[in-house]
């Protein structure tokens, strides 16, 4: 569980962009290519490798992110490289301040936590996450430092105590110098502590590089052991401080021929000792020349004397930078540190282990070709030790199993290869995080046969077994209990888990609480959730349900007395529903009543009880000795009734009080009349009013007909509703109840037929609807010798030409008028033969009378001579206009052959001759032909 802090010369950034990386370990320059770094393959010793993760942690400078990945095979393959800063781009840093990640292990609790220089918030602050799935997700990203300004804070170290509290140290410059700083998380890295300052005096904030490296320990008892590079003298020194005072105790004796000592690492063992490294230079951003090495048997607060680590390098000449301290199982300490600058021109690591302060053999592993820088170490379980350090800004990770005499290939677990300072090599356990809660908290559960309060959280080997069970119920506060109700892995109340994931396991409890329900007095009747219940009843109910009660009310004693429900000691109404969240007790208290029954005769009239009004027979349930106004207004009308007050059964007045002692019955008697509306469609119906109930009584109309407009009349058909008769005055009516009665009407319309000549009929009333007919006796009038009316047809609101109309619906008053047309005689003479023409035509009518020109009678041939009589003309075909009764004569003459001739039947004769003379010549032109 340890960091690697570190810090780079300006020269560092500014190389960057050109692909060159300054070490504060080695020369200024180095290029270094990828076939290079890829050529160290010493063998690896083949030693079986435990269930364990190697964790991988670094910062890449070109997207200024921090970057996780991990190898479940000891080392040989790695997984996708998973981002821990939740926003992207935000490790970045400035000069000596860049974003090397810190990397702590809680076994345990099977949690990651990584820390690092952030610039979210436009300075740099410490920032922290965790994962709890071993690396592929991590949480929300929390701030450590609790200073908002925009001071520096930079170079954190993490460590994780047997408890899972986490410890933080930094470098912080809040108040213009640099001190260290502290802070811890018990809730998982979520919130931090307040930052308390450890470096009881400044280092002044002139200073540019107090030392790349830094770091923190969980001592034997979980105090936070603090070691830093600091400049309250001359020059730098390391220091050392333990919680829970921090005291601030002075490592480095001086004894060095360095002046300067930068970029502690410290570790401690499981006897408690305290071992600490660190670099020795002559200059305070000058690269290393030499690591120095101390250890202290007192919790720190003395110190062996320093002394200088010895170099393996097979050419010699060489400088070292950058120590790195790690634990192994079998509490040896063991001390890595770069040689570089060498003679030969090669970079490498070198590795020395002691458990007592006295280091032995200094084992070499040569590098990739390039210039080594940020190294870190840790060690398996089983011993195998893994170290990564960065040759050209690319990742360099091998490991030993021999105790660093060989060294396995070198594996980049950096998806994007180039780019990367600072990677921190760390071990995850084969542990399950298993947290055992309950729902609610803090109640007991049985794990392994021993009962602990929850939640427990325990690290148990991944595939390991245990058992784990609770009680039901269990008791809580006075009134209360919890009942089991399932585990979250749906296993029995006791059963038998297996380790094998990060889990949490839920026991789930209902909290019930004891509510008690009674009655007051004793042994009346409640519901509980539709249930009956006559005694005091007792329920465990669980916290928060609802439960609906009642007071059934009333409850009957007998047929006149009953209990009443009063009043519910929690208020509620007498049906109402109650949530628990308490024990509650509750009581319904109810009342005694006596039945007093109050009604009318006849049924259904109003009367009031205490000013509330009924018009039913009510059963009213009173205390005994208790006092009632009854009352009944007088008359009482309905719909066509009226009631009139007699008298109250107890003699009293219509308003009176009654004092009530028991069960009793009280009747208020009125006596009935009904109305009789009498109504008609036109005025003078008559006989409406009110009548005793049982008397007889008739209704009368004034009008058998009523006139309502020209030609309109009302007239009276018979009774209706509840009367009978046709007359004006209707049948006896019985008055048993409200009647109703009417007058029908119906409605008549008035036929007005007229004609100028002849006898018409029709004419009279019709009822609405119904057809009528007008009728002419004759067709034809004589007025007079060759004068005379001809009957045409119906006009007005009659149609048809017969003598009787069509139907007219009589739908209002109507008229029907005969229509006639006046006739003249022309009498047509001959004097020989006869001439067409006589007959009966409508006045003003135009007549064409046509004669012959010349007629044969008796073998006299005739020529016509004129007309005579009512005209004079000697056309054979002239026009007449009747205007009255005519006679006209066609008058002829004798014909002689001559007349004949020159006649119109000249042509005929002329004709003939004609004809004879063609016939004889084509007979005598025929003859000459022949032979």
């Amino acid at each position: 569980m340890k960091s690697i802090p570190f810090f780079l010369t300006a020269v560092l950034l500014g190389s960057l962009a050109f692909g060159v990386f300054v070490s504060s370990a080695g020369p200024t320059s180095h290029s270094p290519t990828a076939t290079a770094f890829r050529t160290h393959t010493p063998p690896a010793s083949v030693v079986p490798q435990a269930t364990y993760t190697v964790l991988d942690i670094w910062w890449d400078f070109g997207s200024n992110d921090i970057f996780f990945d991990r190898s479940a095979d000891g080392g040989s393959t790695w997984g996708s490289d998973v981002r821990v800063n939740d926003r992207a781009g935000t490790a970045f840093g400035s000069g000596w301040q860049i974003p090397l990640p810190a990397v702590a292990v809680d076994d345990a609790a099977g949690a990651i936590y990584v820390s690092w220089m952030d610039n979210r918030n436009g300075n740099f602050d410490i920032y922290a996450s965790r994962s709890t799935d071993g690396g592929a997700t991590w949480s929300a990203n929390s701030r450590v430092n609790d200073d908002t300004g925009t001071a520096v804070q930079w170079m954190v170290d993490l460590a994780v105590d047997r408890r899972g509290t986490v410890h933080a140290a930094w470098e912080d410059k809040r108040n213009g110098s640099l001190n260290i700083f502290y802070s811890n998380s018990t809730d998982g890295g979520a919130t931090w502590s307040p930052n308390v300052r450890i470096s009881s005096e400044n280092t002044p904030g002139t200073y540019n590089r107090p030392g790349d490296y830094f770091a923190i320990e969980a001592g034997p008892n979980d105090e936070p052991y603090i070691i830093w590079t600091d400049g309250r003298g001359a020059d730098f020194d390391i220091y050392f401080a333990k919680g829970p005072d921090f005291s601030n105790v002075r490592i480095t004796d001086g004894s060095s021929s360095y002046a300067w000592q930068v970029e502690p690492t410290m570790m401690i063992n499981r006897s408690g000792t305290v071992f600490a490294g660190w670099k020795e230079t002559n200059g305070p951003e000058a690269a290393g020349l030499r690591v120095g090495a101390s250890y202290s048997t007192d919790a720190g607060a003395t110190w062996a004397p320093n002394l200088l680590m010895n170099q393996s390098h097979p050419g010699g000449g060489c400088s070292n930078s950058d120590p790195w301290m790690a634990l192994s199982r079998d509490d040896r300490v063991h001390y890595a540190y770069l040689e570089y600058s060498c003679s030969n021109g090669s970079s490498g690591l070198n590795l020395a282990n002691t458990s007592d302060g006295s280091w032995g053999t200094v084992h070499y592993a040569p590098g990739a070709g390039g210039l080594t820088d940020k190294d870190s170490i840790v060690v398996a379980p089983e011993g195998r030790i893994f170290a990564a350090w960065d040759e050209g800004n690319v990742m360099d990770v091998t490991w030993s199993d021999d105790g660093g005499k060989t060294w396995a290939s070198f594996e980049d677990p950096d998806d994007a290869p180039g780019g990367v300072l600072g990677a921190v090599i760390q071990i995850g356990g084969p542990v399950a995080t298993i947290t055992l809660a309950t729902n609610p908290a803090r109640l007991p559960v049985i794990v392994d046969g021993v009962t602990t309060t929850s939640p427990a959280v325990y690290g148990w080997a991944i595939g390991s077994s245990h058992n784990i069970s609770v009680s039901s119920p269990l008791p809580g506060a006075t009134g209360t209990r919890f009942i089991w109700t399932s585990w979250s892995d749906q296993g029995a109340i006791a059963h038998t888990i297996v380790a094998n994931s990060d889990q949490t396991i839920t026991a789930n409890f209902t909290k019930q609480d004891e509510v008690k329900i009674g009655t007051s007095p004793v042994g009346l009747k409640i519901l509980v959730d539709g249930l009956a219940y006559t005694q005091l009843a007792s329920f465990w109910w669980d916290d928060g349900s609802a439960h609906a009660i009642e007071a059934v009310s009333p409850q009957p004693v007998t047929n006149v007395s009953r209990y009443v429900w009063a009043s519910w000691s929690d208020g509620g109404n007498q049906s109402h529903s109650i949530t628990v969240s308490a024990p509650l007790a509750l009581t319904a208290t109810f009342s005694d009543e006596q039945a007093m029954r109050i009604s009318t005769s006849p049924d259904g009239r109003t009367f009031t009880v205490d000013d509330t009004s009924y018009s039913t027979a009510t059963t009213f349930w009173l205390p005994p000795n208790s006092n009632v106004v009854v009352s009944v207004p007088s008359p009482q009308t309905a719909p066509g009734t009226r009631y009139q007050f007699q008298k109250w059964s107890d003699g009293g007045a219509a308003t009176h009080v009654v004092t009530f002692h028991a069960a009793m019955i009280l009747q208020a008697t009125f006596s009935a009349e009904y109305y009789l509306n009498v109504t008609g469609p036109i005025e003078g119906a008559t006989g409406s009013g009110w009548y005793p109930a049982g008397s007889t009584v008739v209704a009368e109309v004034r009008y058998a007909e009523y006139a309502v407009g020209a030609g309109e009349r009302l007239a009276f058909l018979r009774w209706g509703g509840d009367a009978s008769g046709t007359g004006l005055i209707s049948d006896p009516i019985l008055i048993d109840g409200p009647k109703q009665v009417f007058a029908v009407y119906v409605t008549e319309y008035r036929l007005t037929v007229s004609s100028e000549y002849g006898d018409a009929t029709g004419d009279g009333w019709y009822r609405a609807g119904e057809p009528a007919f007008a009728t002419v006796s004759s067709t034809e009038v004589s007025l007079g010798a060759g004068v005379r009316e001809s009957f045409v047809g119906w006009t007005d609101d009659a149609t048809g030409s017969g003598p009787t109309s069509a139907p007219i619906v009589m739908n209002q008053a109507k008229s029907a008028t005969a229509n006639w047309q006046r006739q003249y005689f022309l009498r047509v003479d001959s004097d020989v033969g006869t001439v067409e023409g006589s007959g009966w035509y409508a006045a003003g009518q135009a007549v064409v009378l046509r004669a012959p020109t010349q007629m044969a009678a008796s073998g006299t041939t005739y020529r016509f001579a004129g007309w005579t009589g009512g005209i004079s003309d000697p056309e054979p075909t002239v026009t007449i206009t009747m205007s009255g009764p005519m006679t006209v004569r066609a008058t002829w003459q004798s014909a002689s052959p001559i007349d004949v001739l020159g006649g119109p039947s000249i042509g005929f004769g002329v004709l003939v001759v004609i004809l004879g003379l063609a016939a004889g010549v084509l007979v005598w032109r025929w003859n000459r032909r022949r032979p």
